[in-house]
C-alpha cells in the first residue's frame, strides 16, 4: 500500500507541500501502480528525523472504533512517508534493523507502546520489506522526555 500526504492533513501538521509539478505532456501513472525506486542503493545507514511527531501508542490503536483506528493509523503513515520522502531515504532492498529515540514531554510510555504503530508505518513506505522477524530486527528503542520528536535509524544488514 502506498501512502500520499494529503495538502489537508499536511496544512493540519504546519507543513508546507509544494504544488504539484506538470510532467510535460508525459504519460501520467496510475495511482494503483507500484512506485519502484529505480536506483540500488548501497548498504547503508539511514536515519529518519520527524520533529512535532509522536507515533500513535497501541493502547489508543486498540482501545478505539474501528474507523478511529484506520484514521490514526493511516494519520502516521502519511506522517512517515512525507518525510522519508523529503529526506530521500531509499526504500528497503535489505534485511534492516530499526531503531528509535521518541521523546516527547510529560511522562514515558511503555518501551513497546509505540513499536506497532512505527513498524507499519515504515512498512507501508516500505522503508521496511516486512516488520517479520526475517526482514526485520530490532535495535534499541529509547523513550525520553523531551520536545516531540521521533529519530528512526535504518540499518541494512
Amino acid at each position: 500500500m502506498r501512502i500520499k500526504l494529503t495538502k489537508a492533513y499536511a496544512h493540519k501538521l504546519g507543513l508546507d507541500v509544494p504544488a504539484k509539478r506538470q510532467n510535460g505532456g508525459a504519460k501520467a501513472r496510475s495511482p494503483a501502480e507500484p512506485i519502484l525506486d529505480t536506483i540500488v542503493a548501497p548498504k547503508g545507514r539511514y536515519t529518519l528525523e520527524i520533529p512535532g511527531f509522536v507515533p500513535t501508542t497501541l493502547n489508543r490503536l486498540t482501545r478505539r472504533t474501528f474507523w478511529e483506528r484506520i484514521k490514526l493509523a493511516e494519520g502516521d503513515k502519511q506522517v512517515v512517508a512525507y518525510y522519508a520522502r523529503e529526506q530521500k531515504i531509499p526504500l528497503a532492498r535489505y534485511r534492516r534493523r530499526v531503531s528509535a529515540v521518541i521523546s516527547k514531554p510529560g511522562p514515558v510510555a511503555d518501551c513497546d507502546a509505540y513499536f506497532k504503530s512505527l513498524l507499519d508505518c515504515l512498512t507501508a513506505c516500505n522503508l521496511l520489506i516486512s516488520d517479520s522477524p526475517s526482514w526485520c530486527e530490532l535495535g534499541k528503542w529509547e523513550n525520553v522526555s523531551g520536545p516531540r520528536k521521533t529519530v528512526v535509524t535504518l540499518e541494512d544488514l
